[in-house]
């Protein structure tokens, strides 16, 4: 798949920013999304983690906040 048919959607909450990628019109809903979570430790140090530890298509974007990340 080329990067047009993907939706992004991006949600900046503190220091924390979740990146949300999954086929275009996909419903936030349903288990079709990958999840990362970025953490902006201190001006030093980004961590780039993934939700539930892998970068499988496999979440729920309105669960993004409960996944443990790693």
């Amino acid at each position: 798949m080329n990067k047009e048919n993907f939706t992004t959607l991006i949600v900046v909450a503190g220091d924390i920013t979740y990146v949300g990628k999954a086929a275009r019109s996909s419903a936030t809903d349903v288990a079709v999304w990958q999840i990362k979570r970025i953490n902006e430790v201190d001006a030093n140090t980004t961590d780039v983690e993934w939700a539930d530890g892998v970068d499988n298509f496999n979440k729920i974007w309105d669960d993004r906040a409960t996944y443990s990340y790693s």
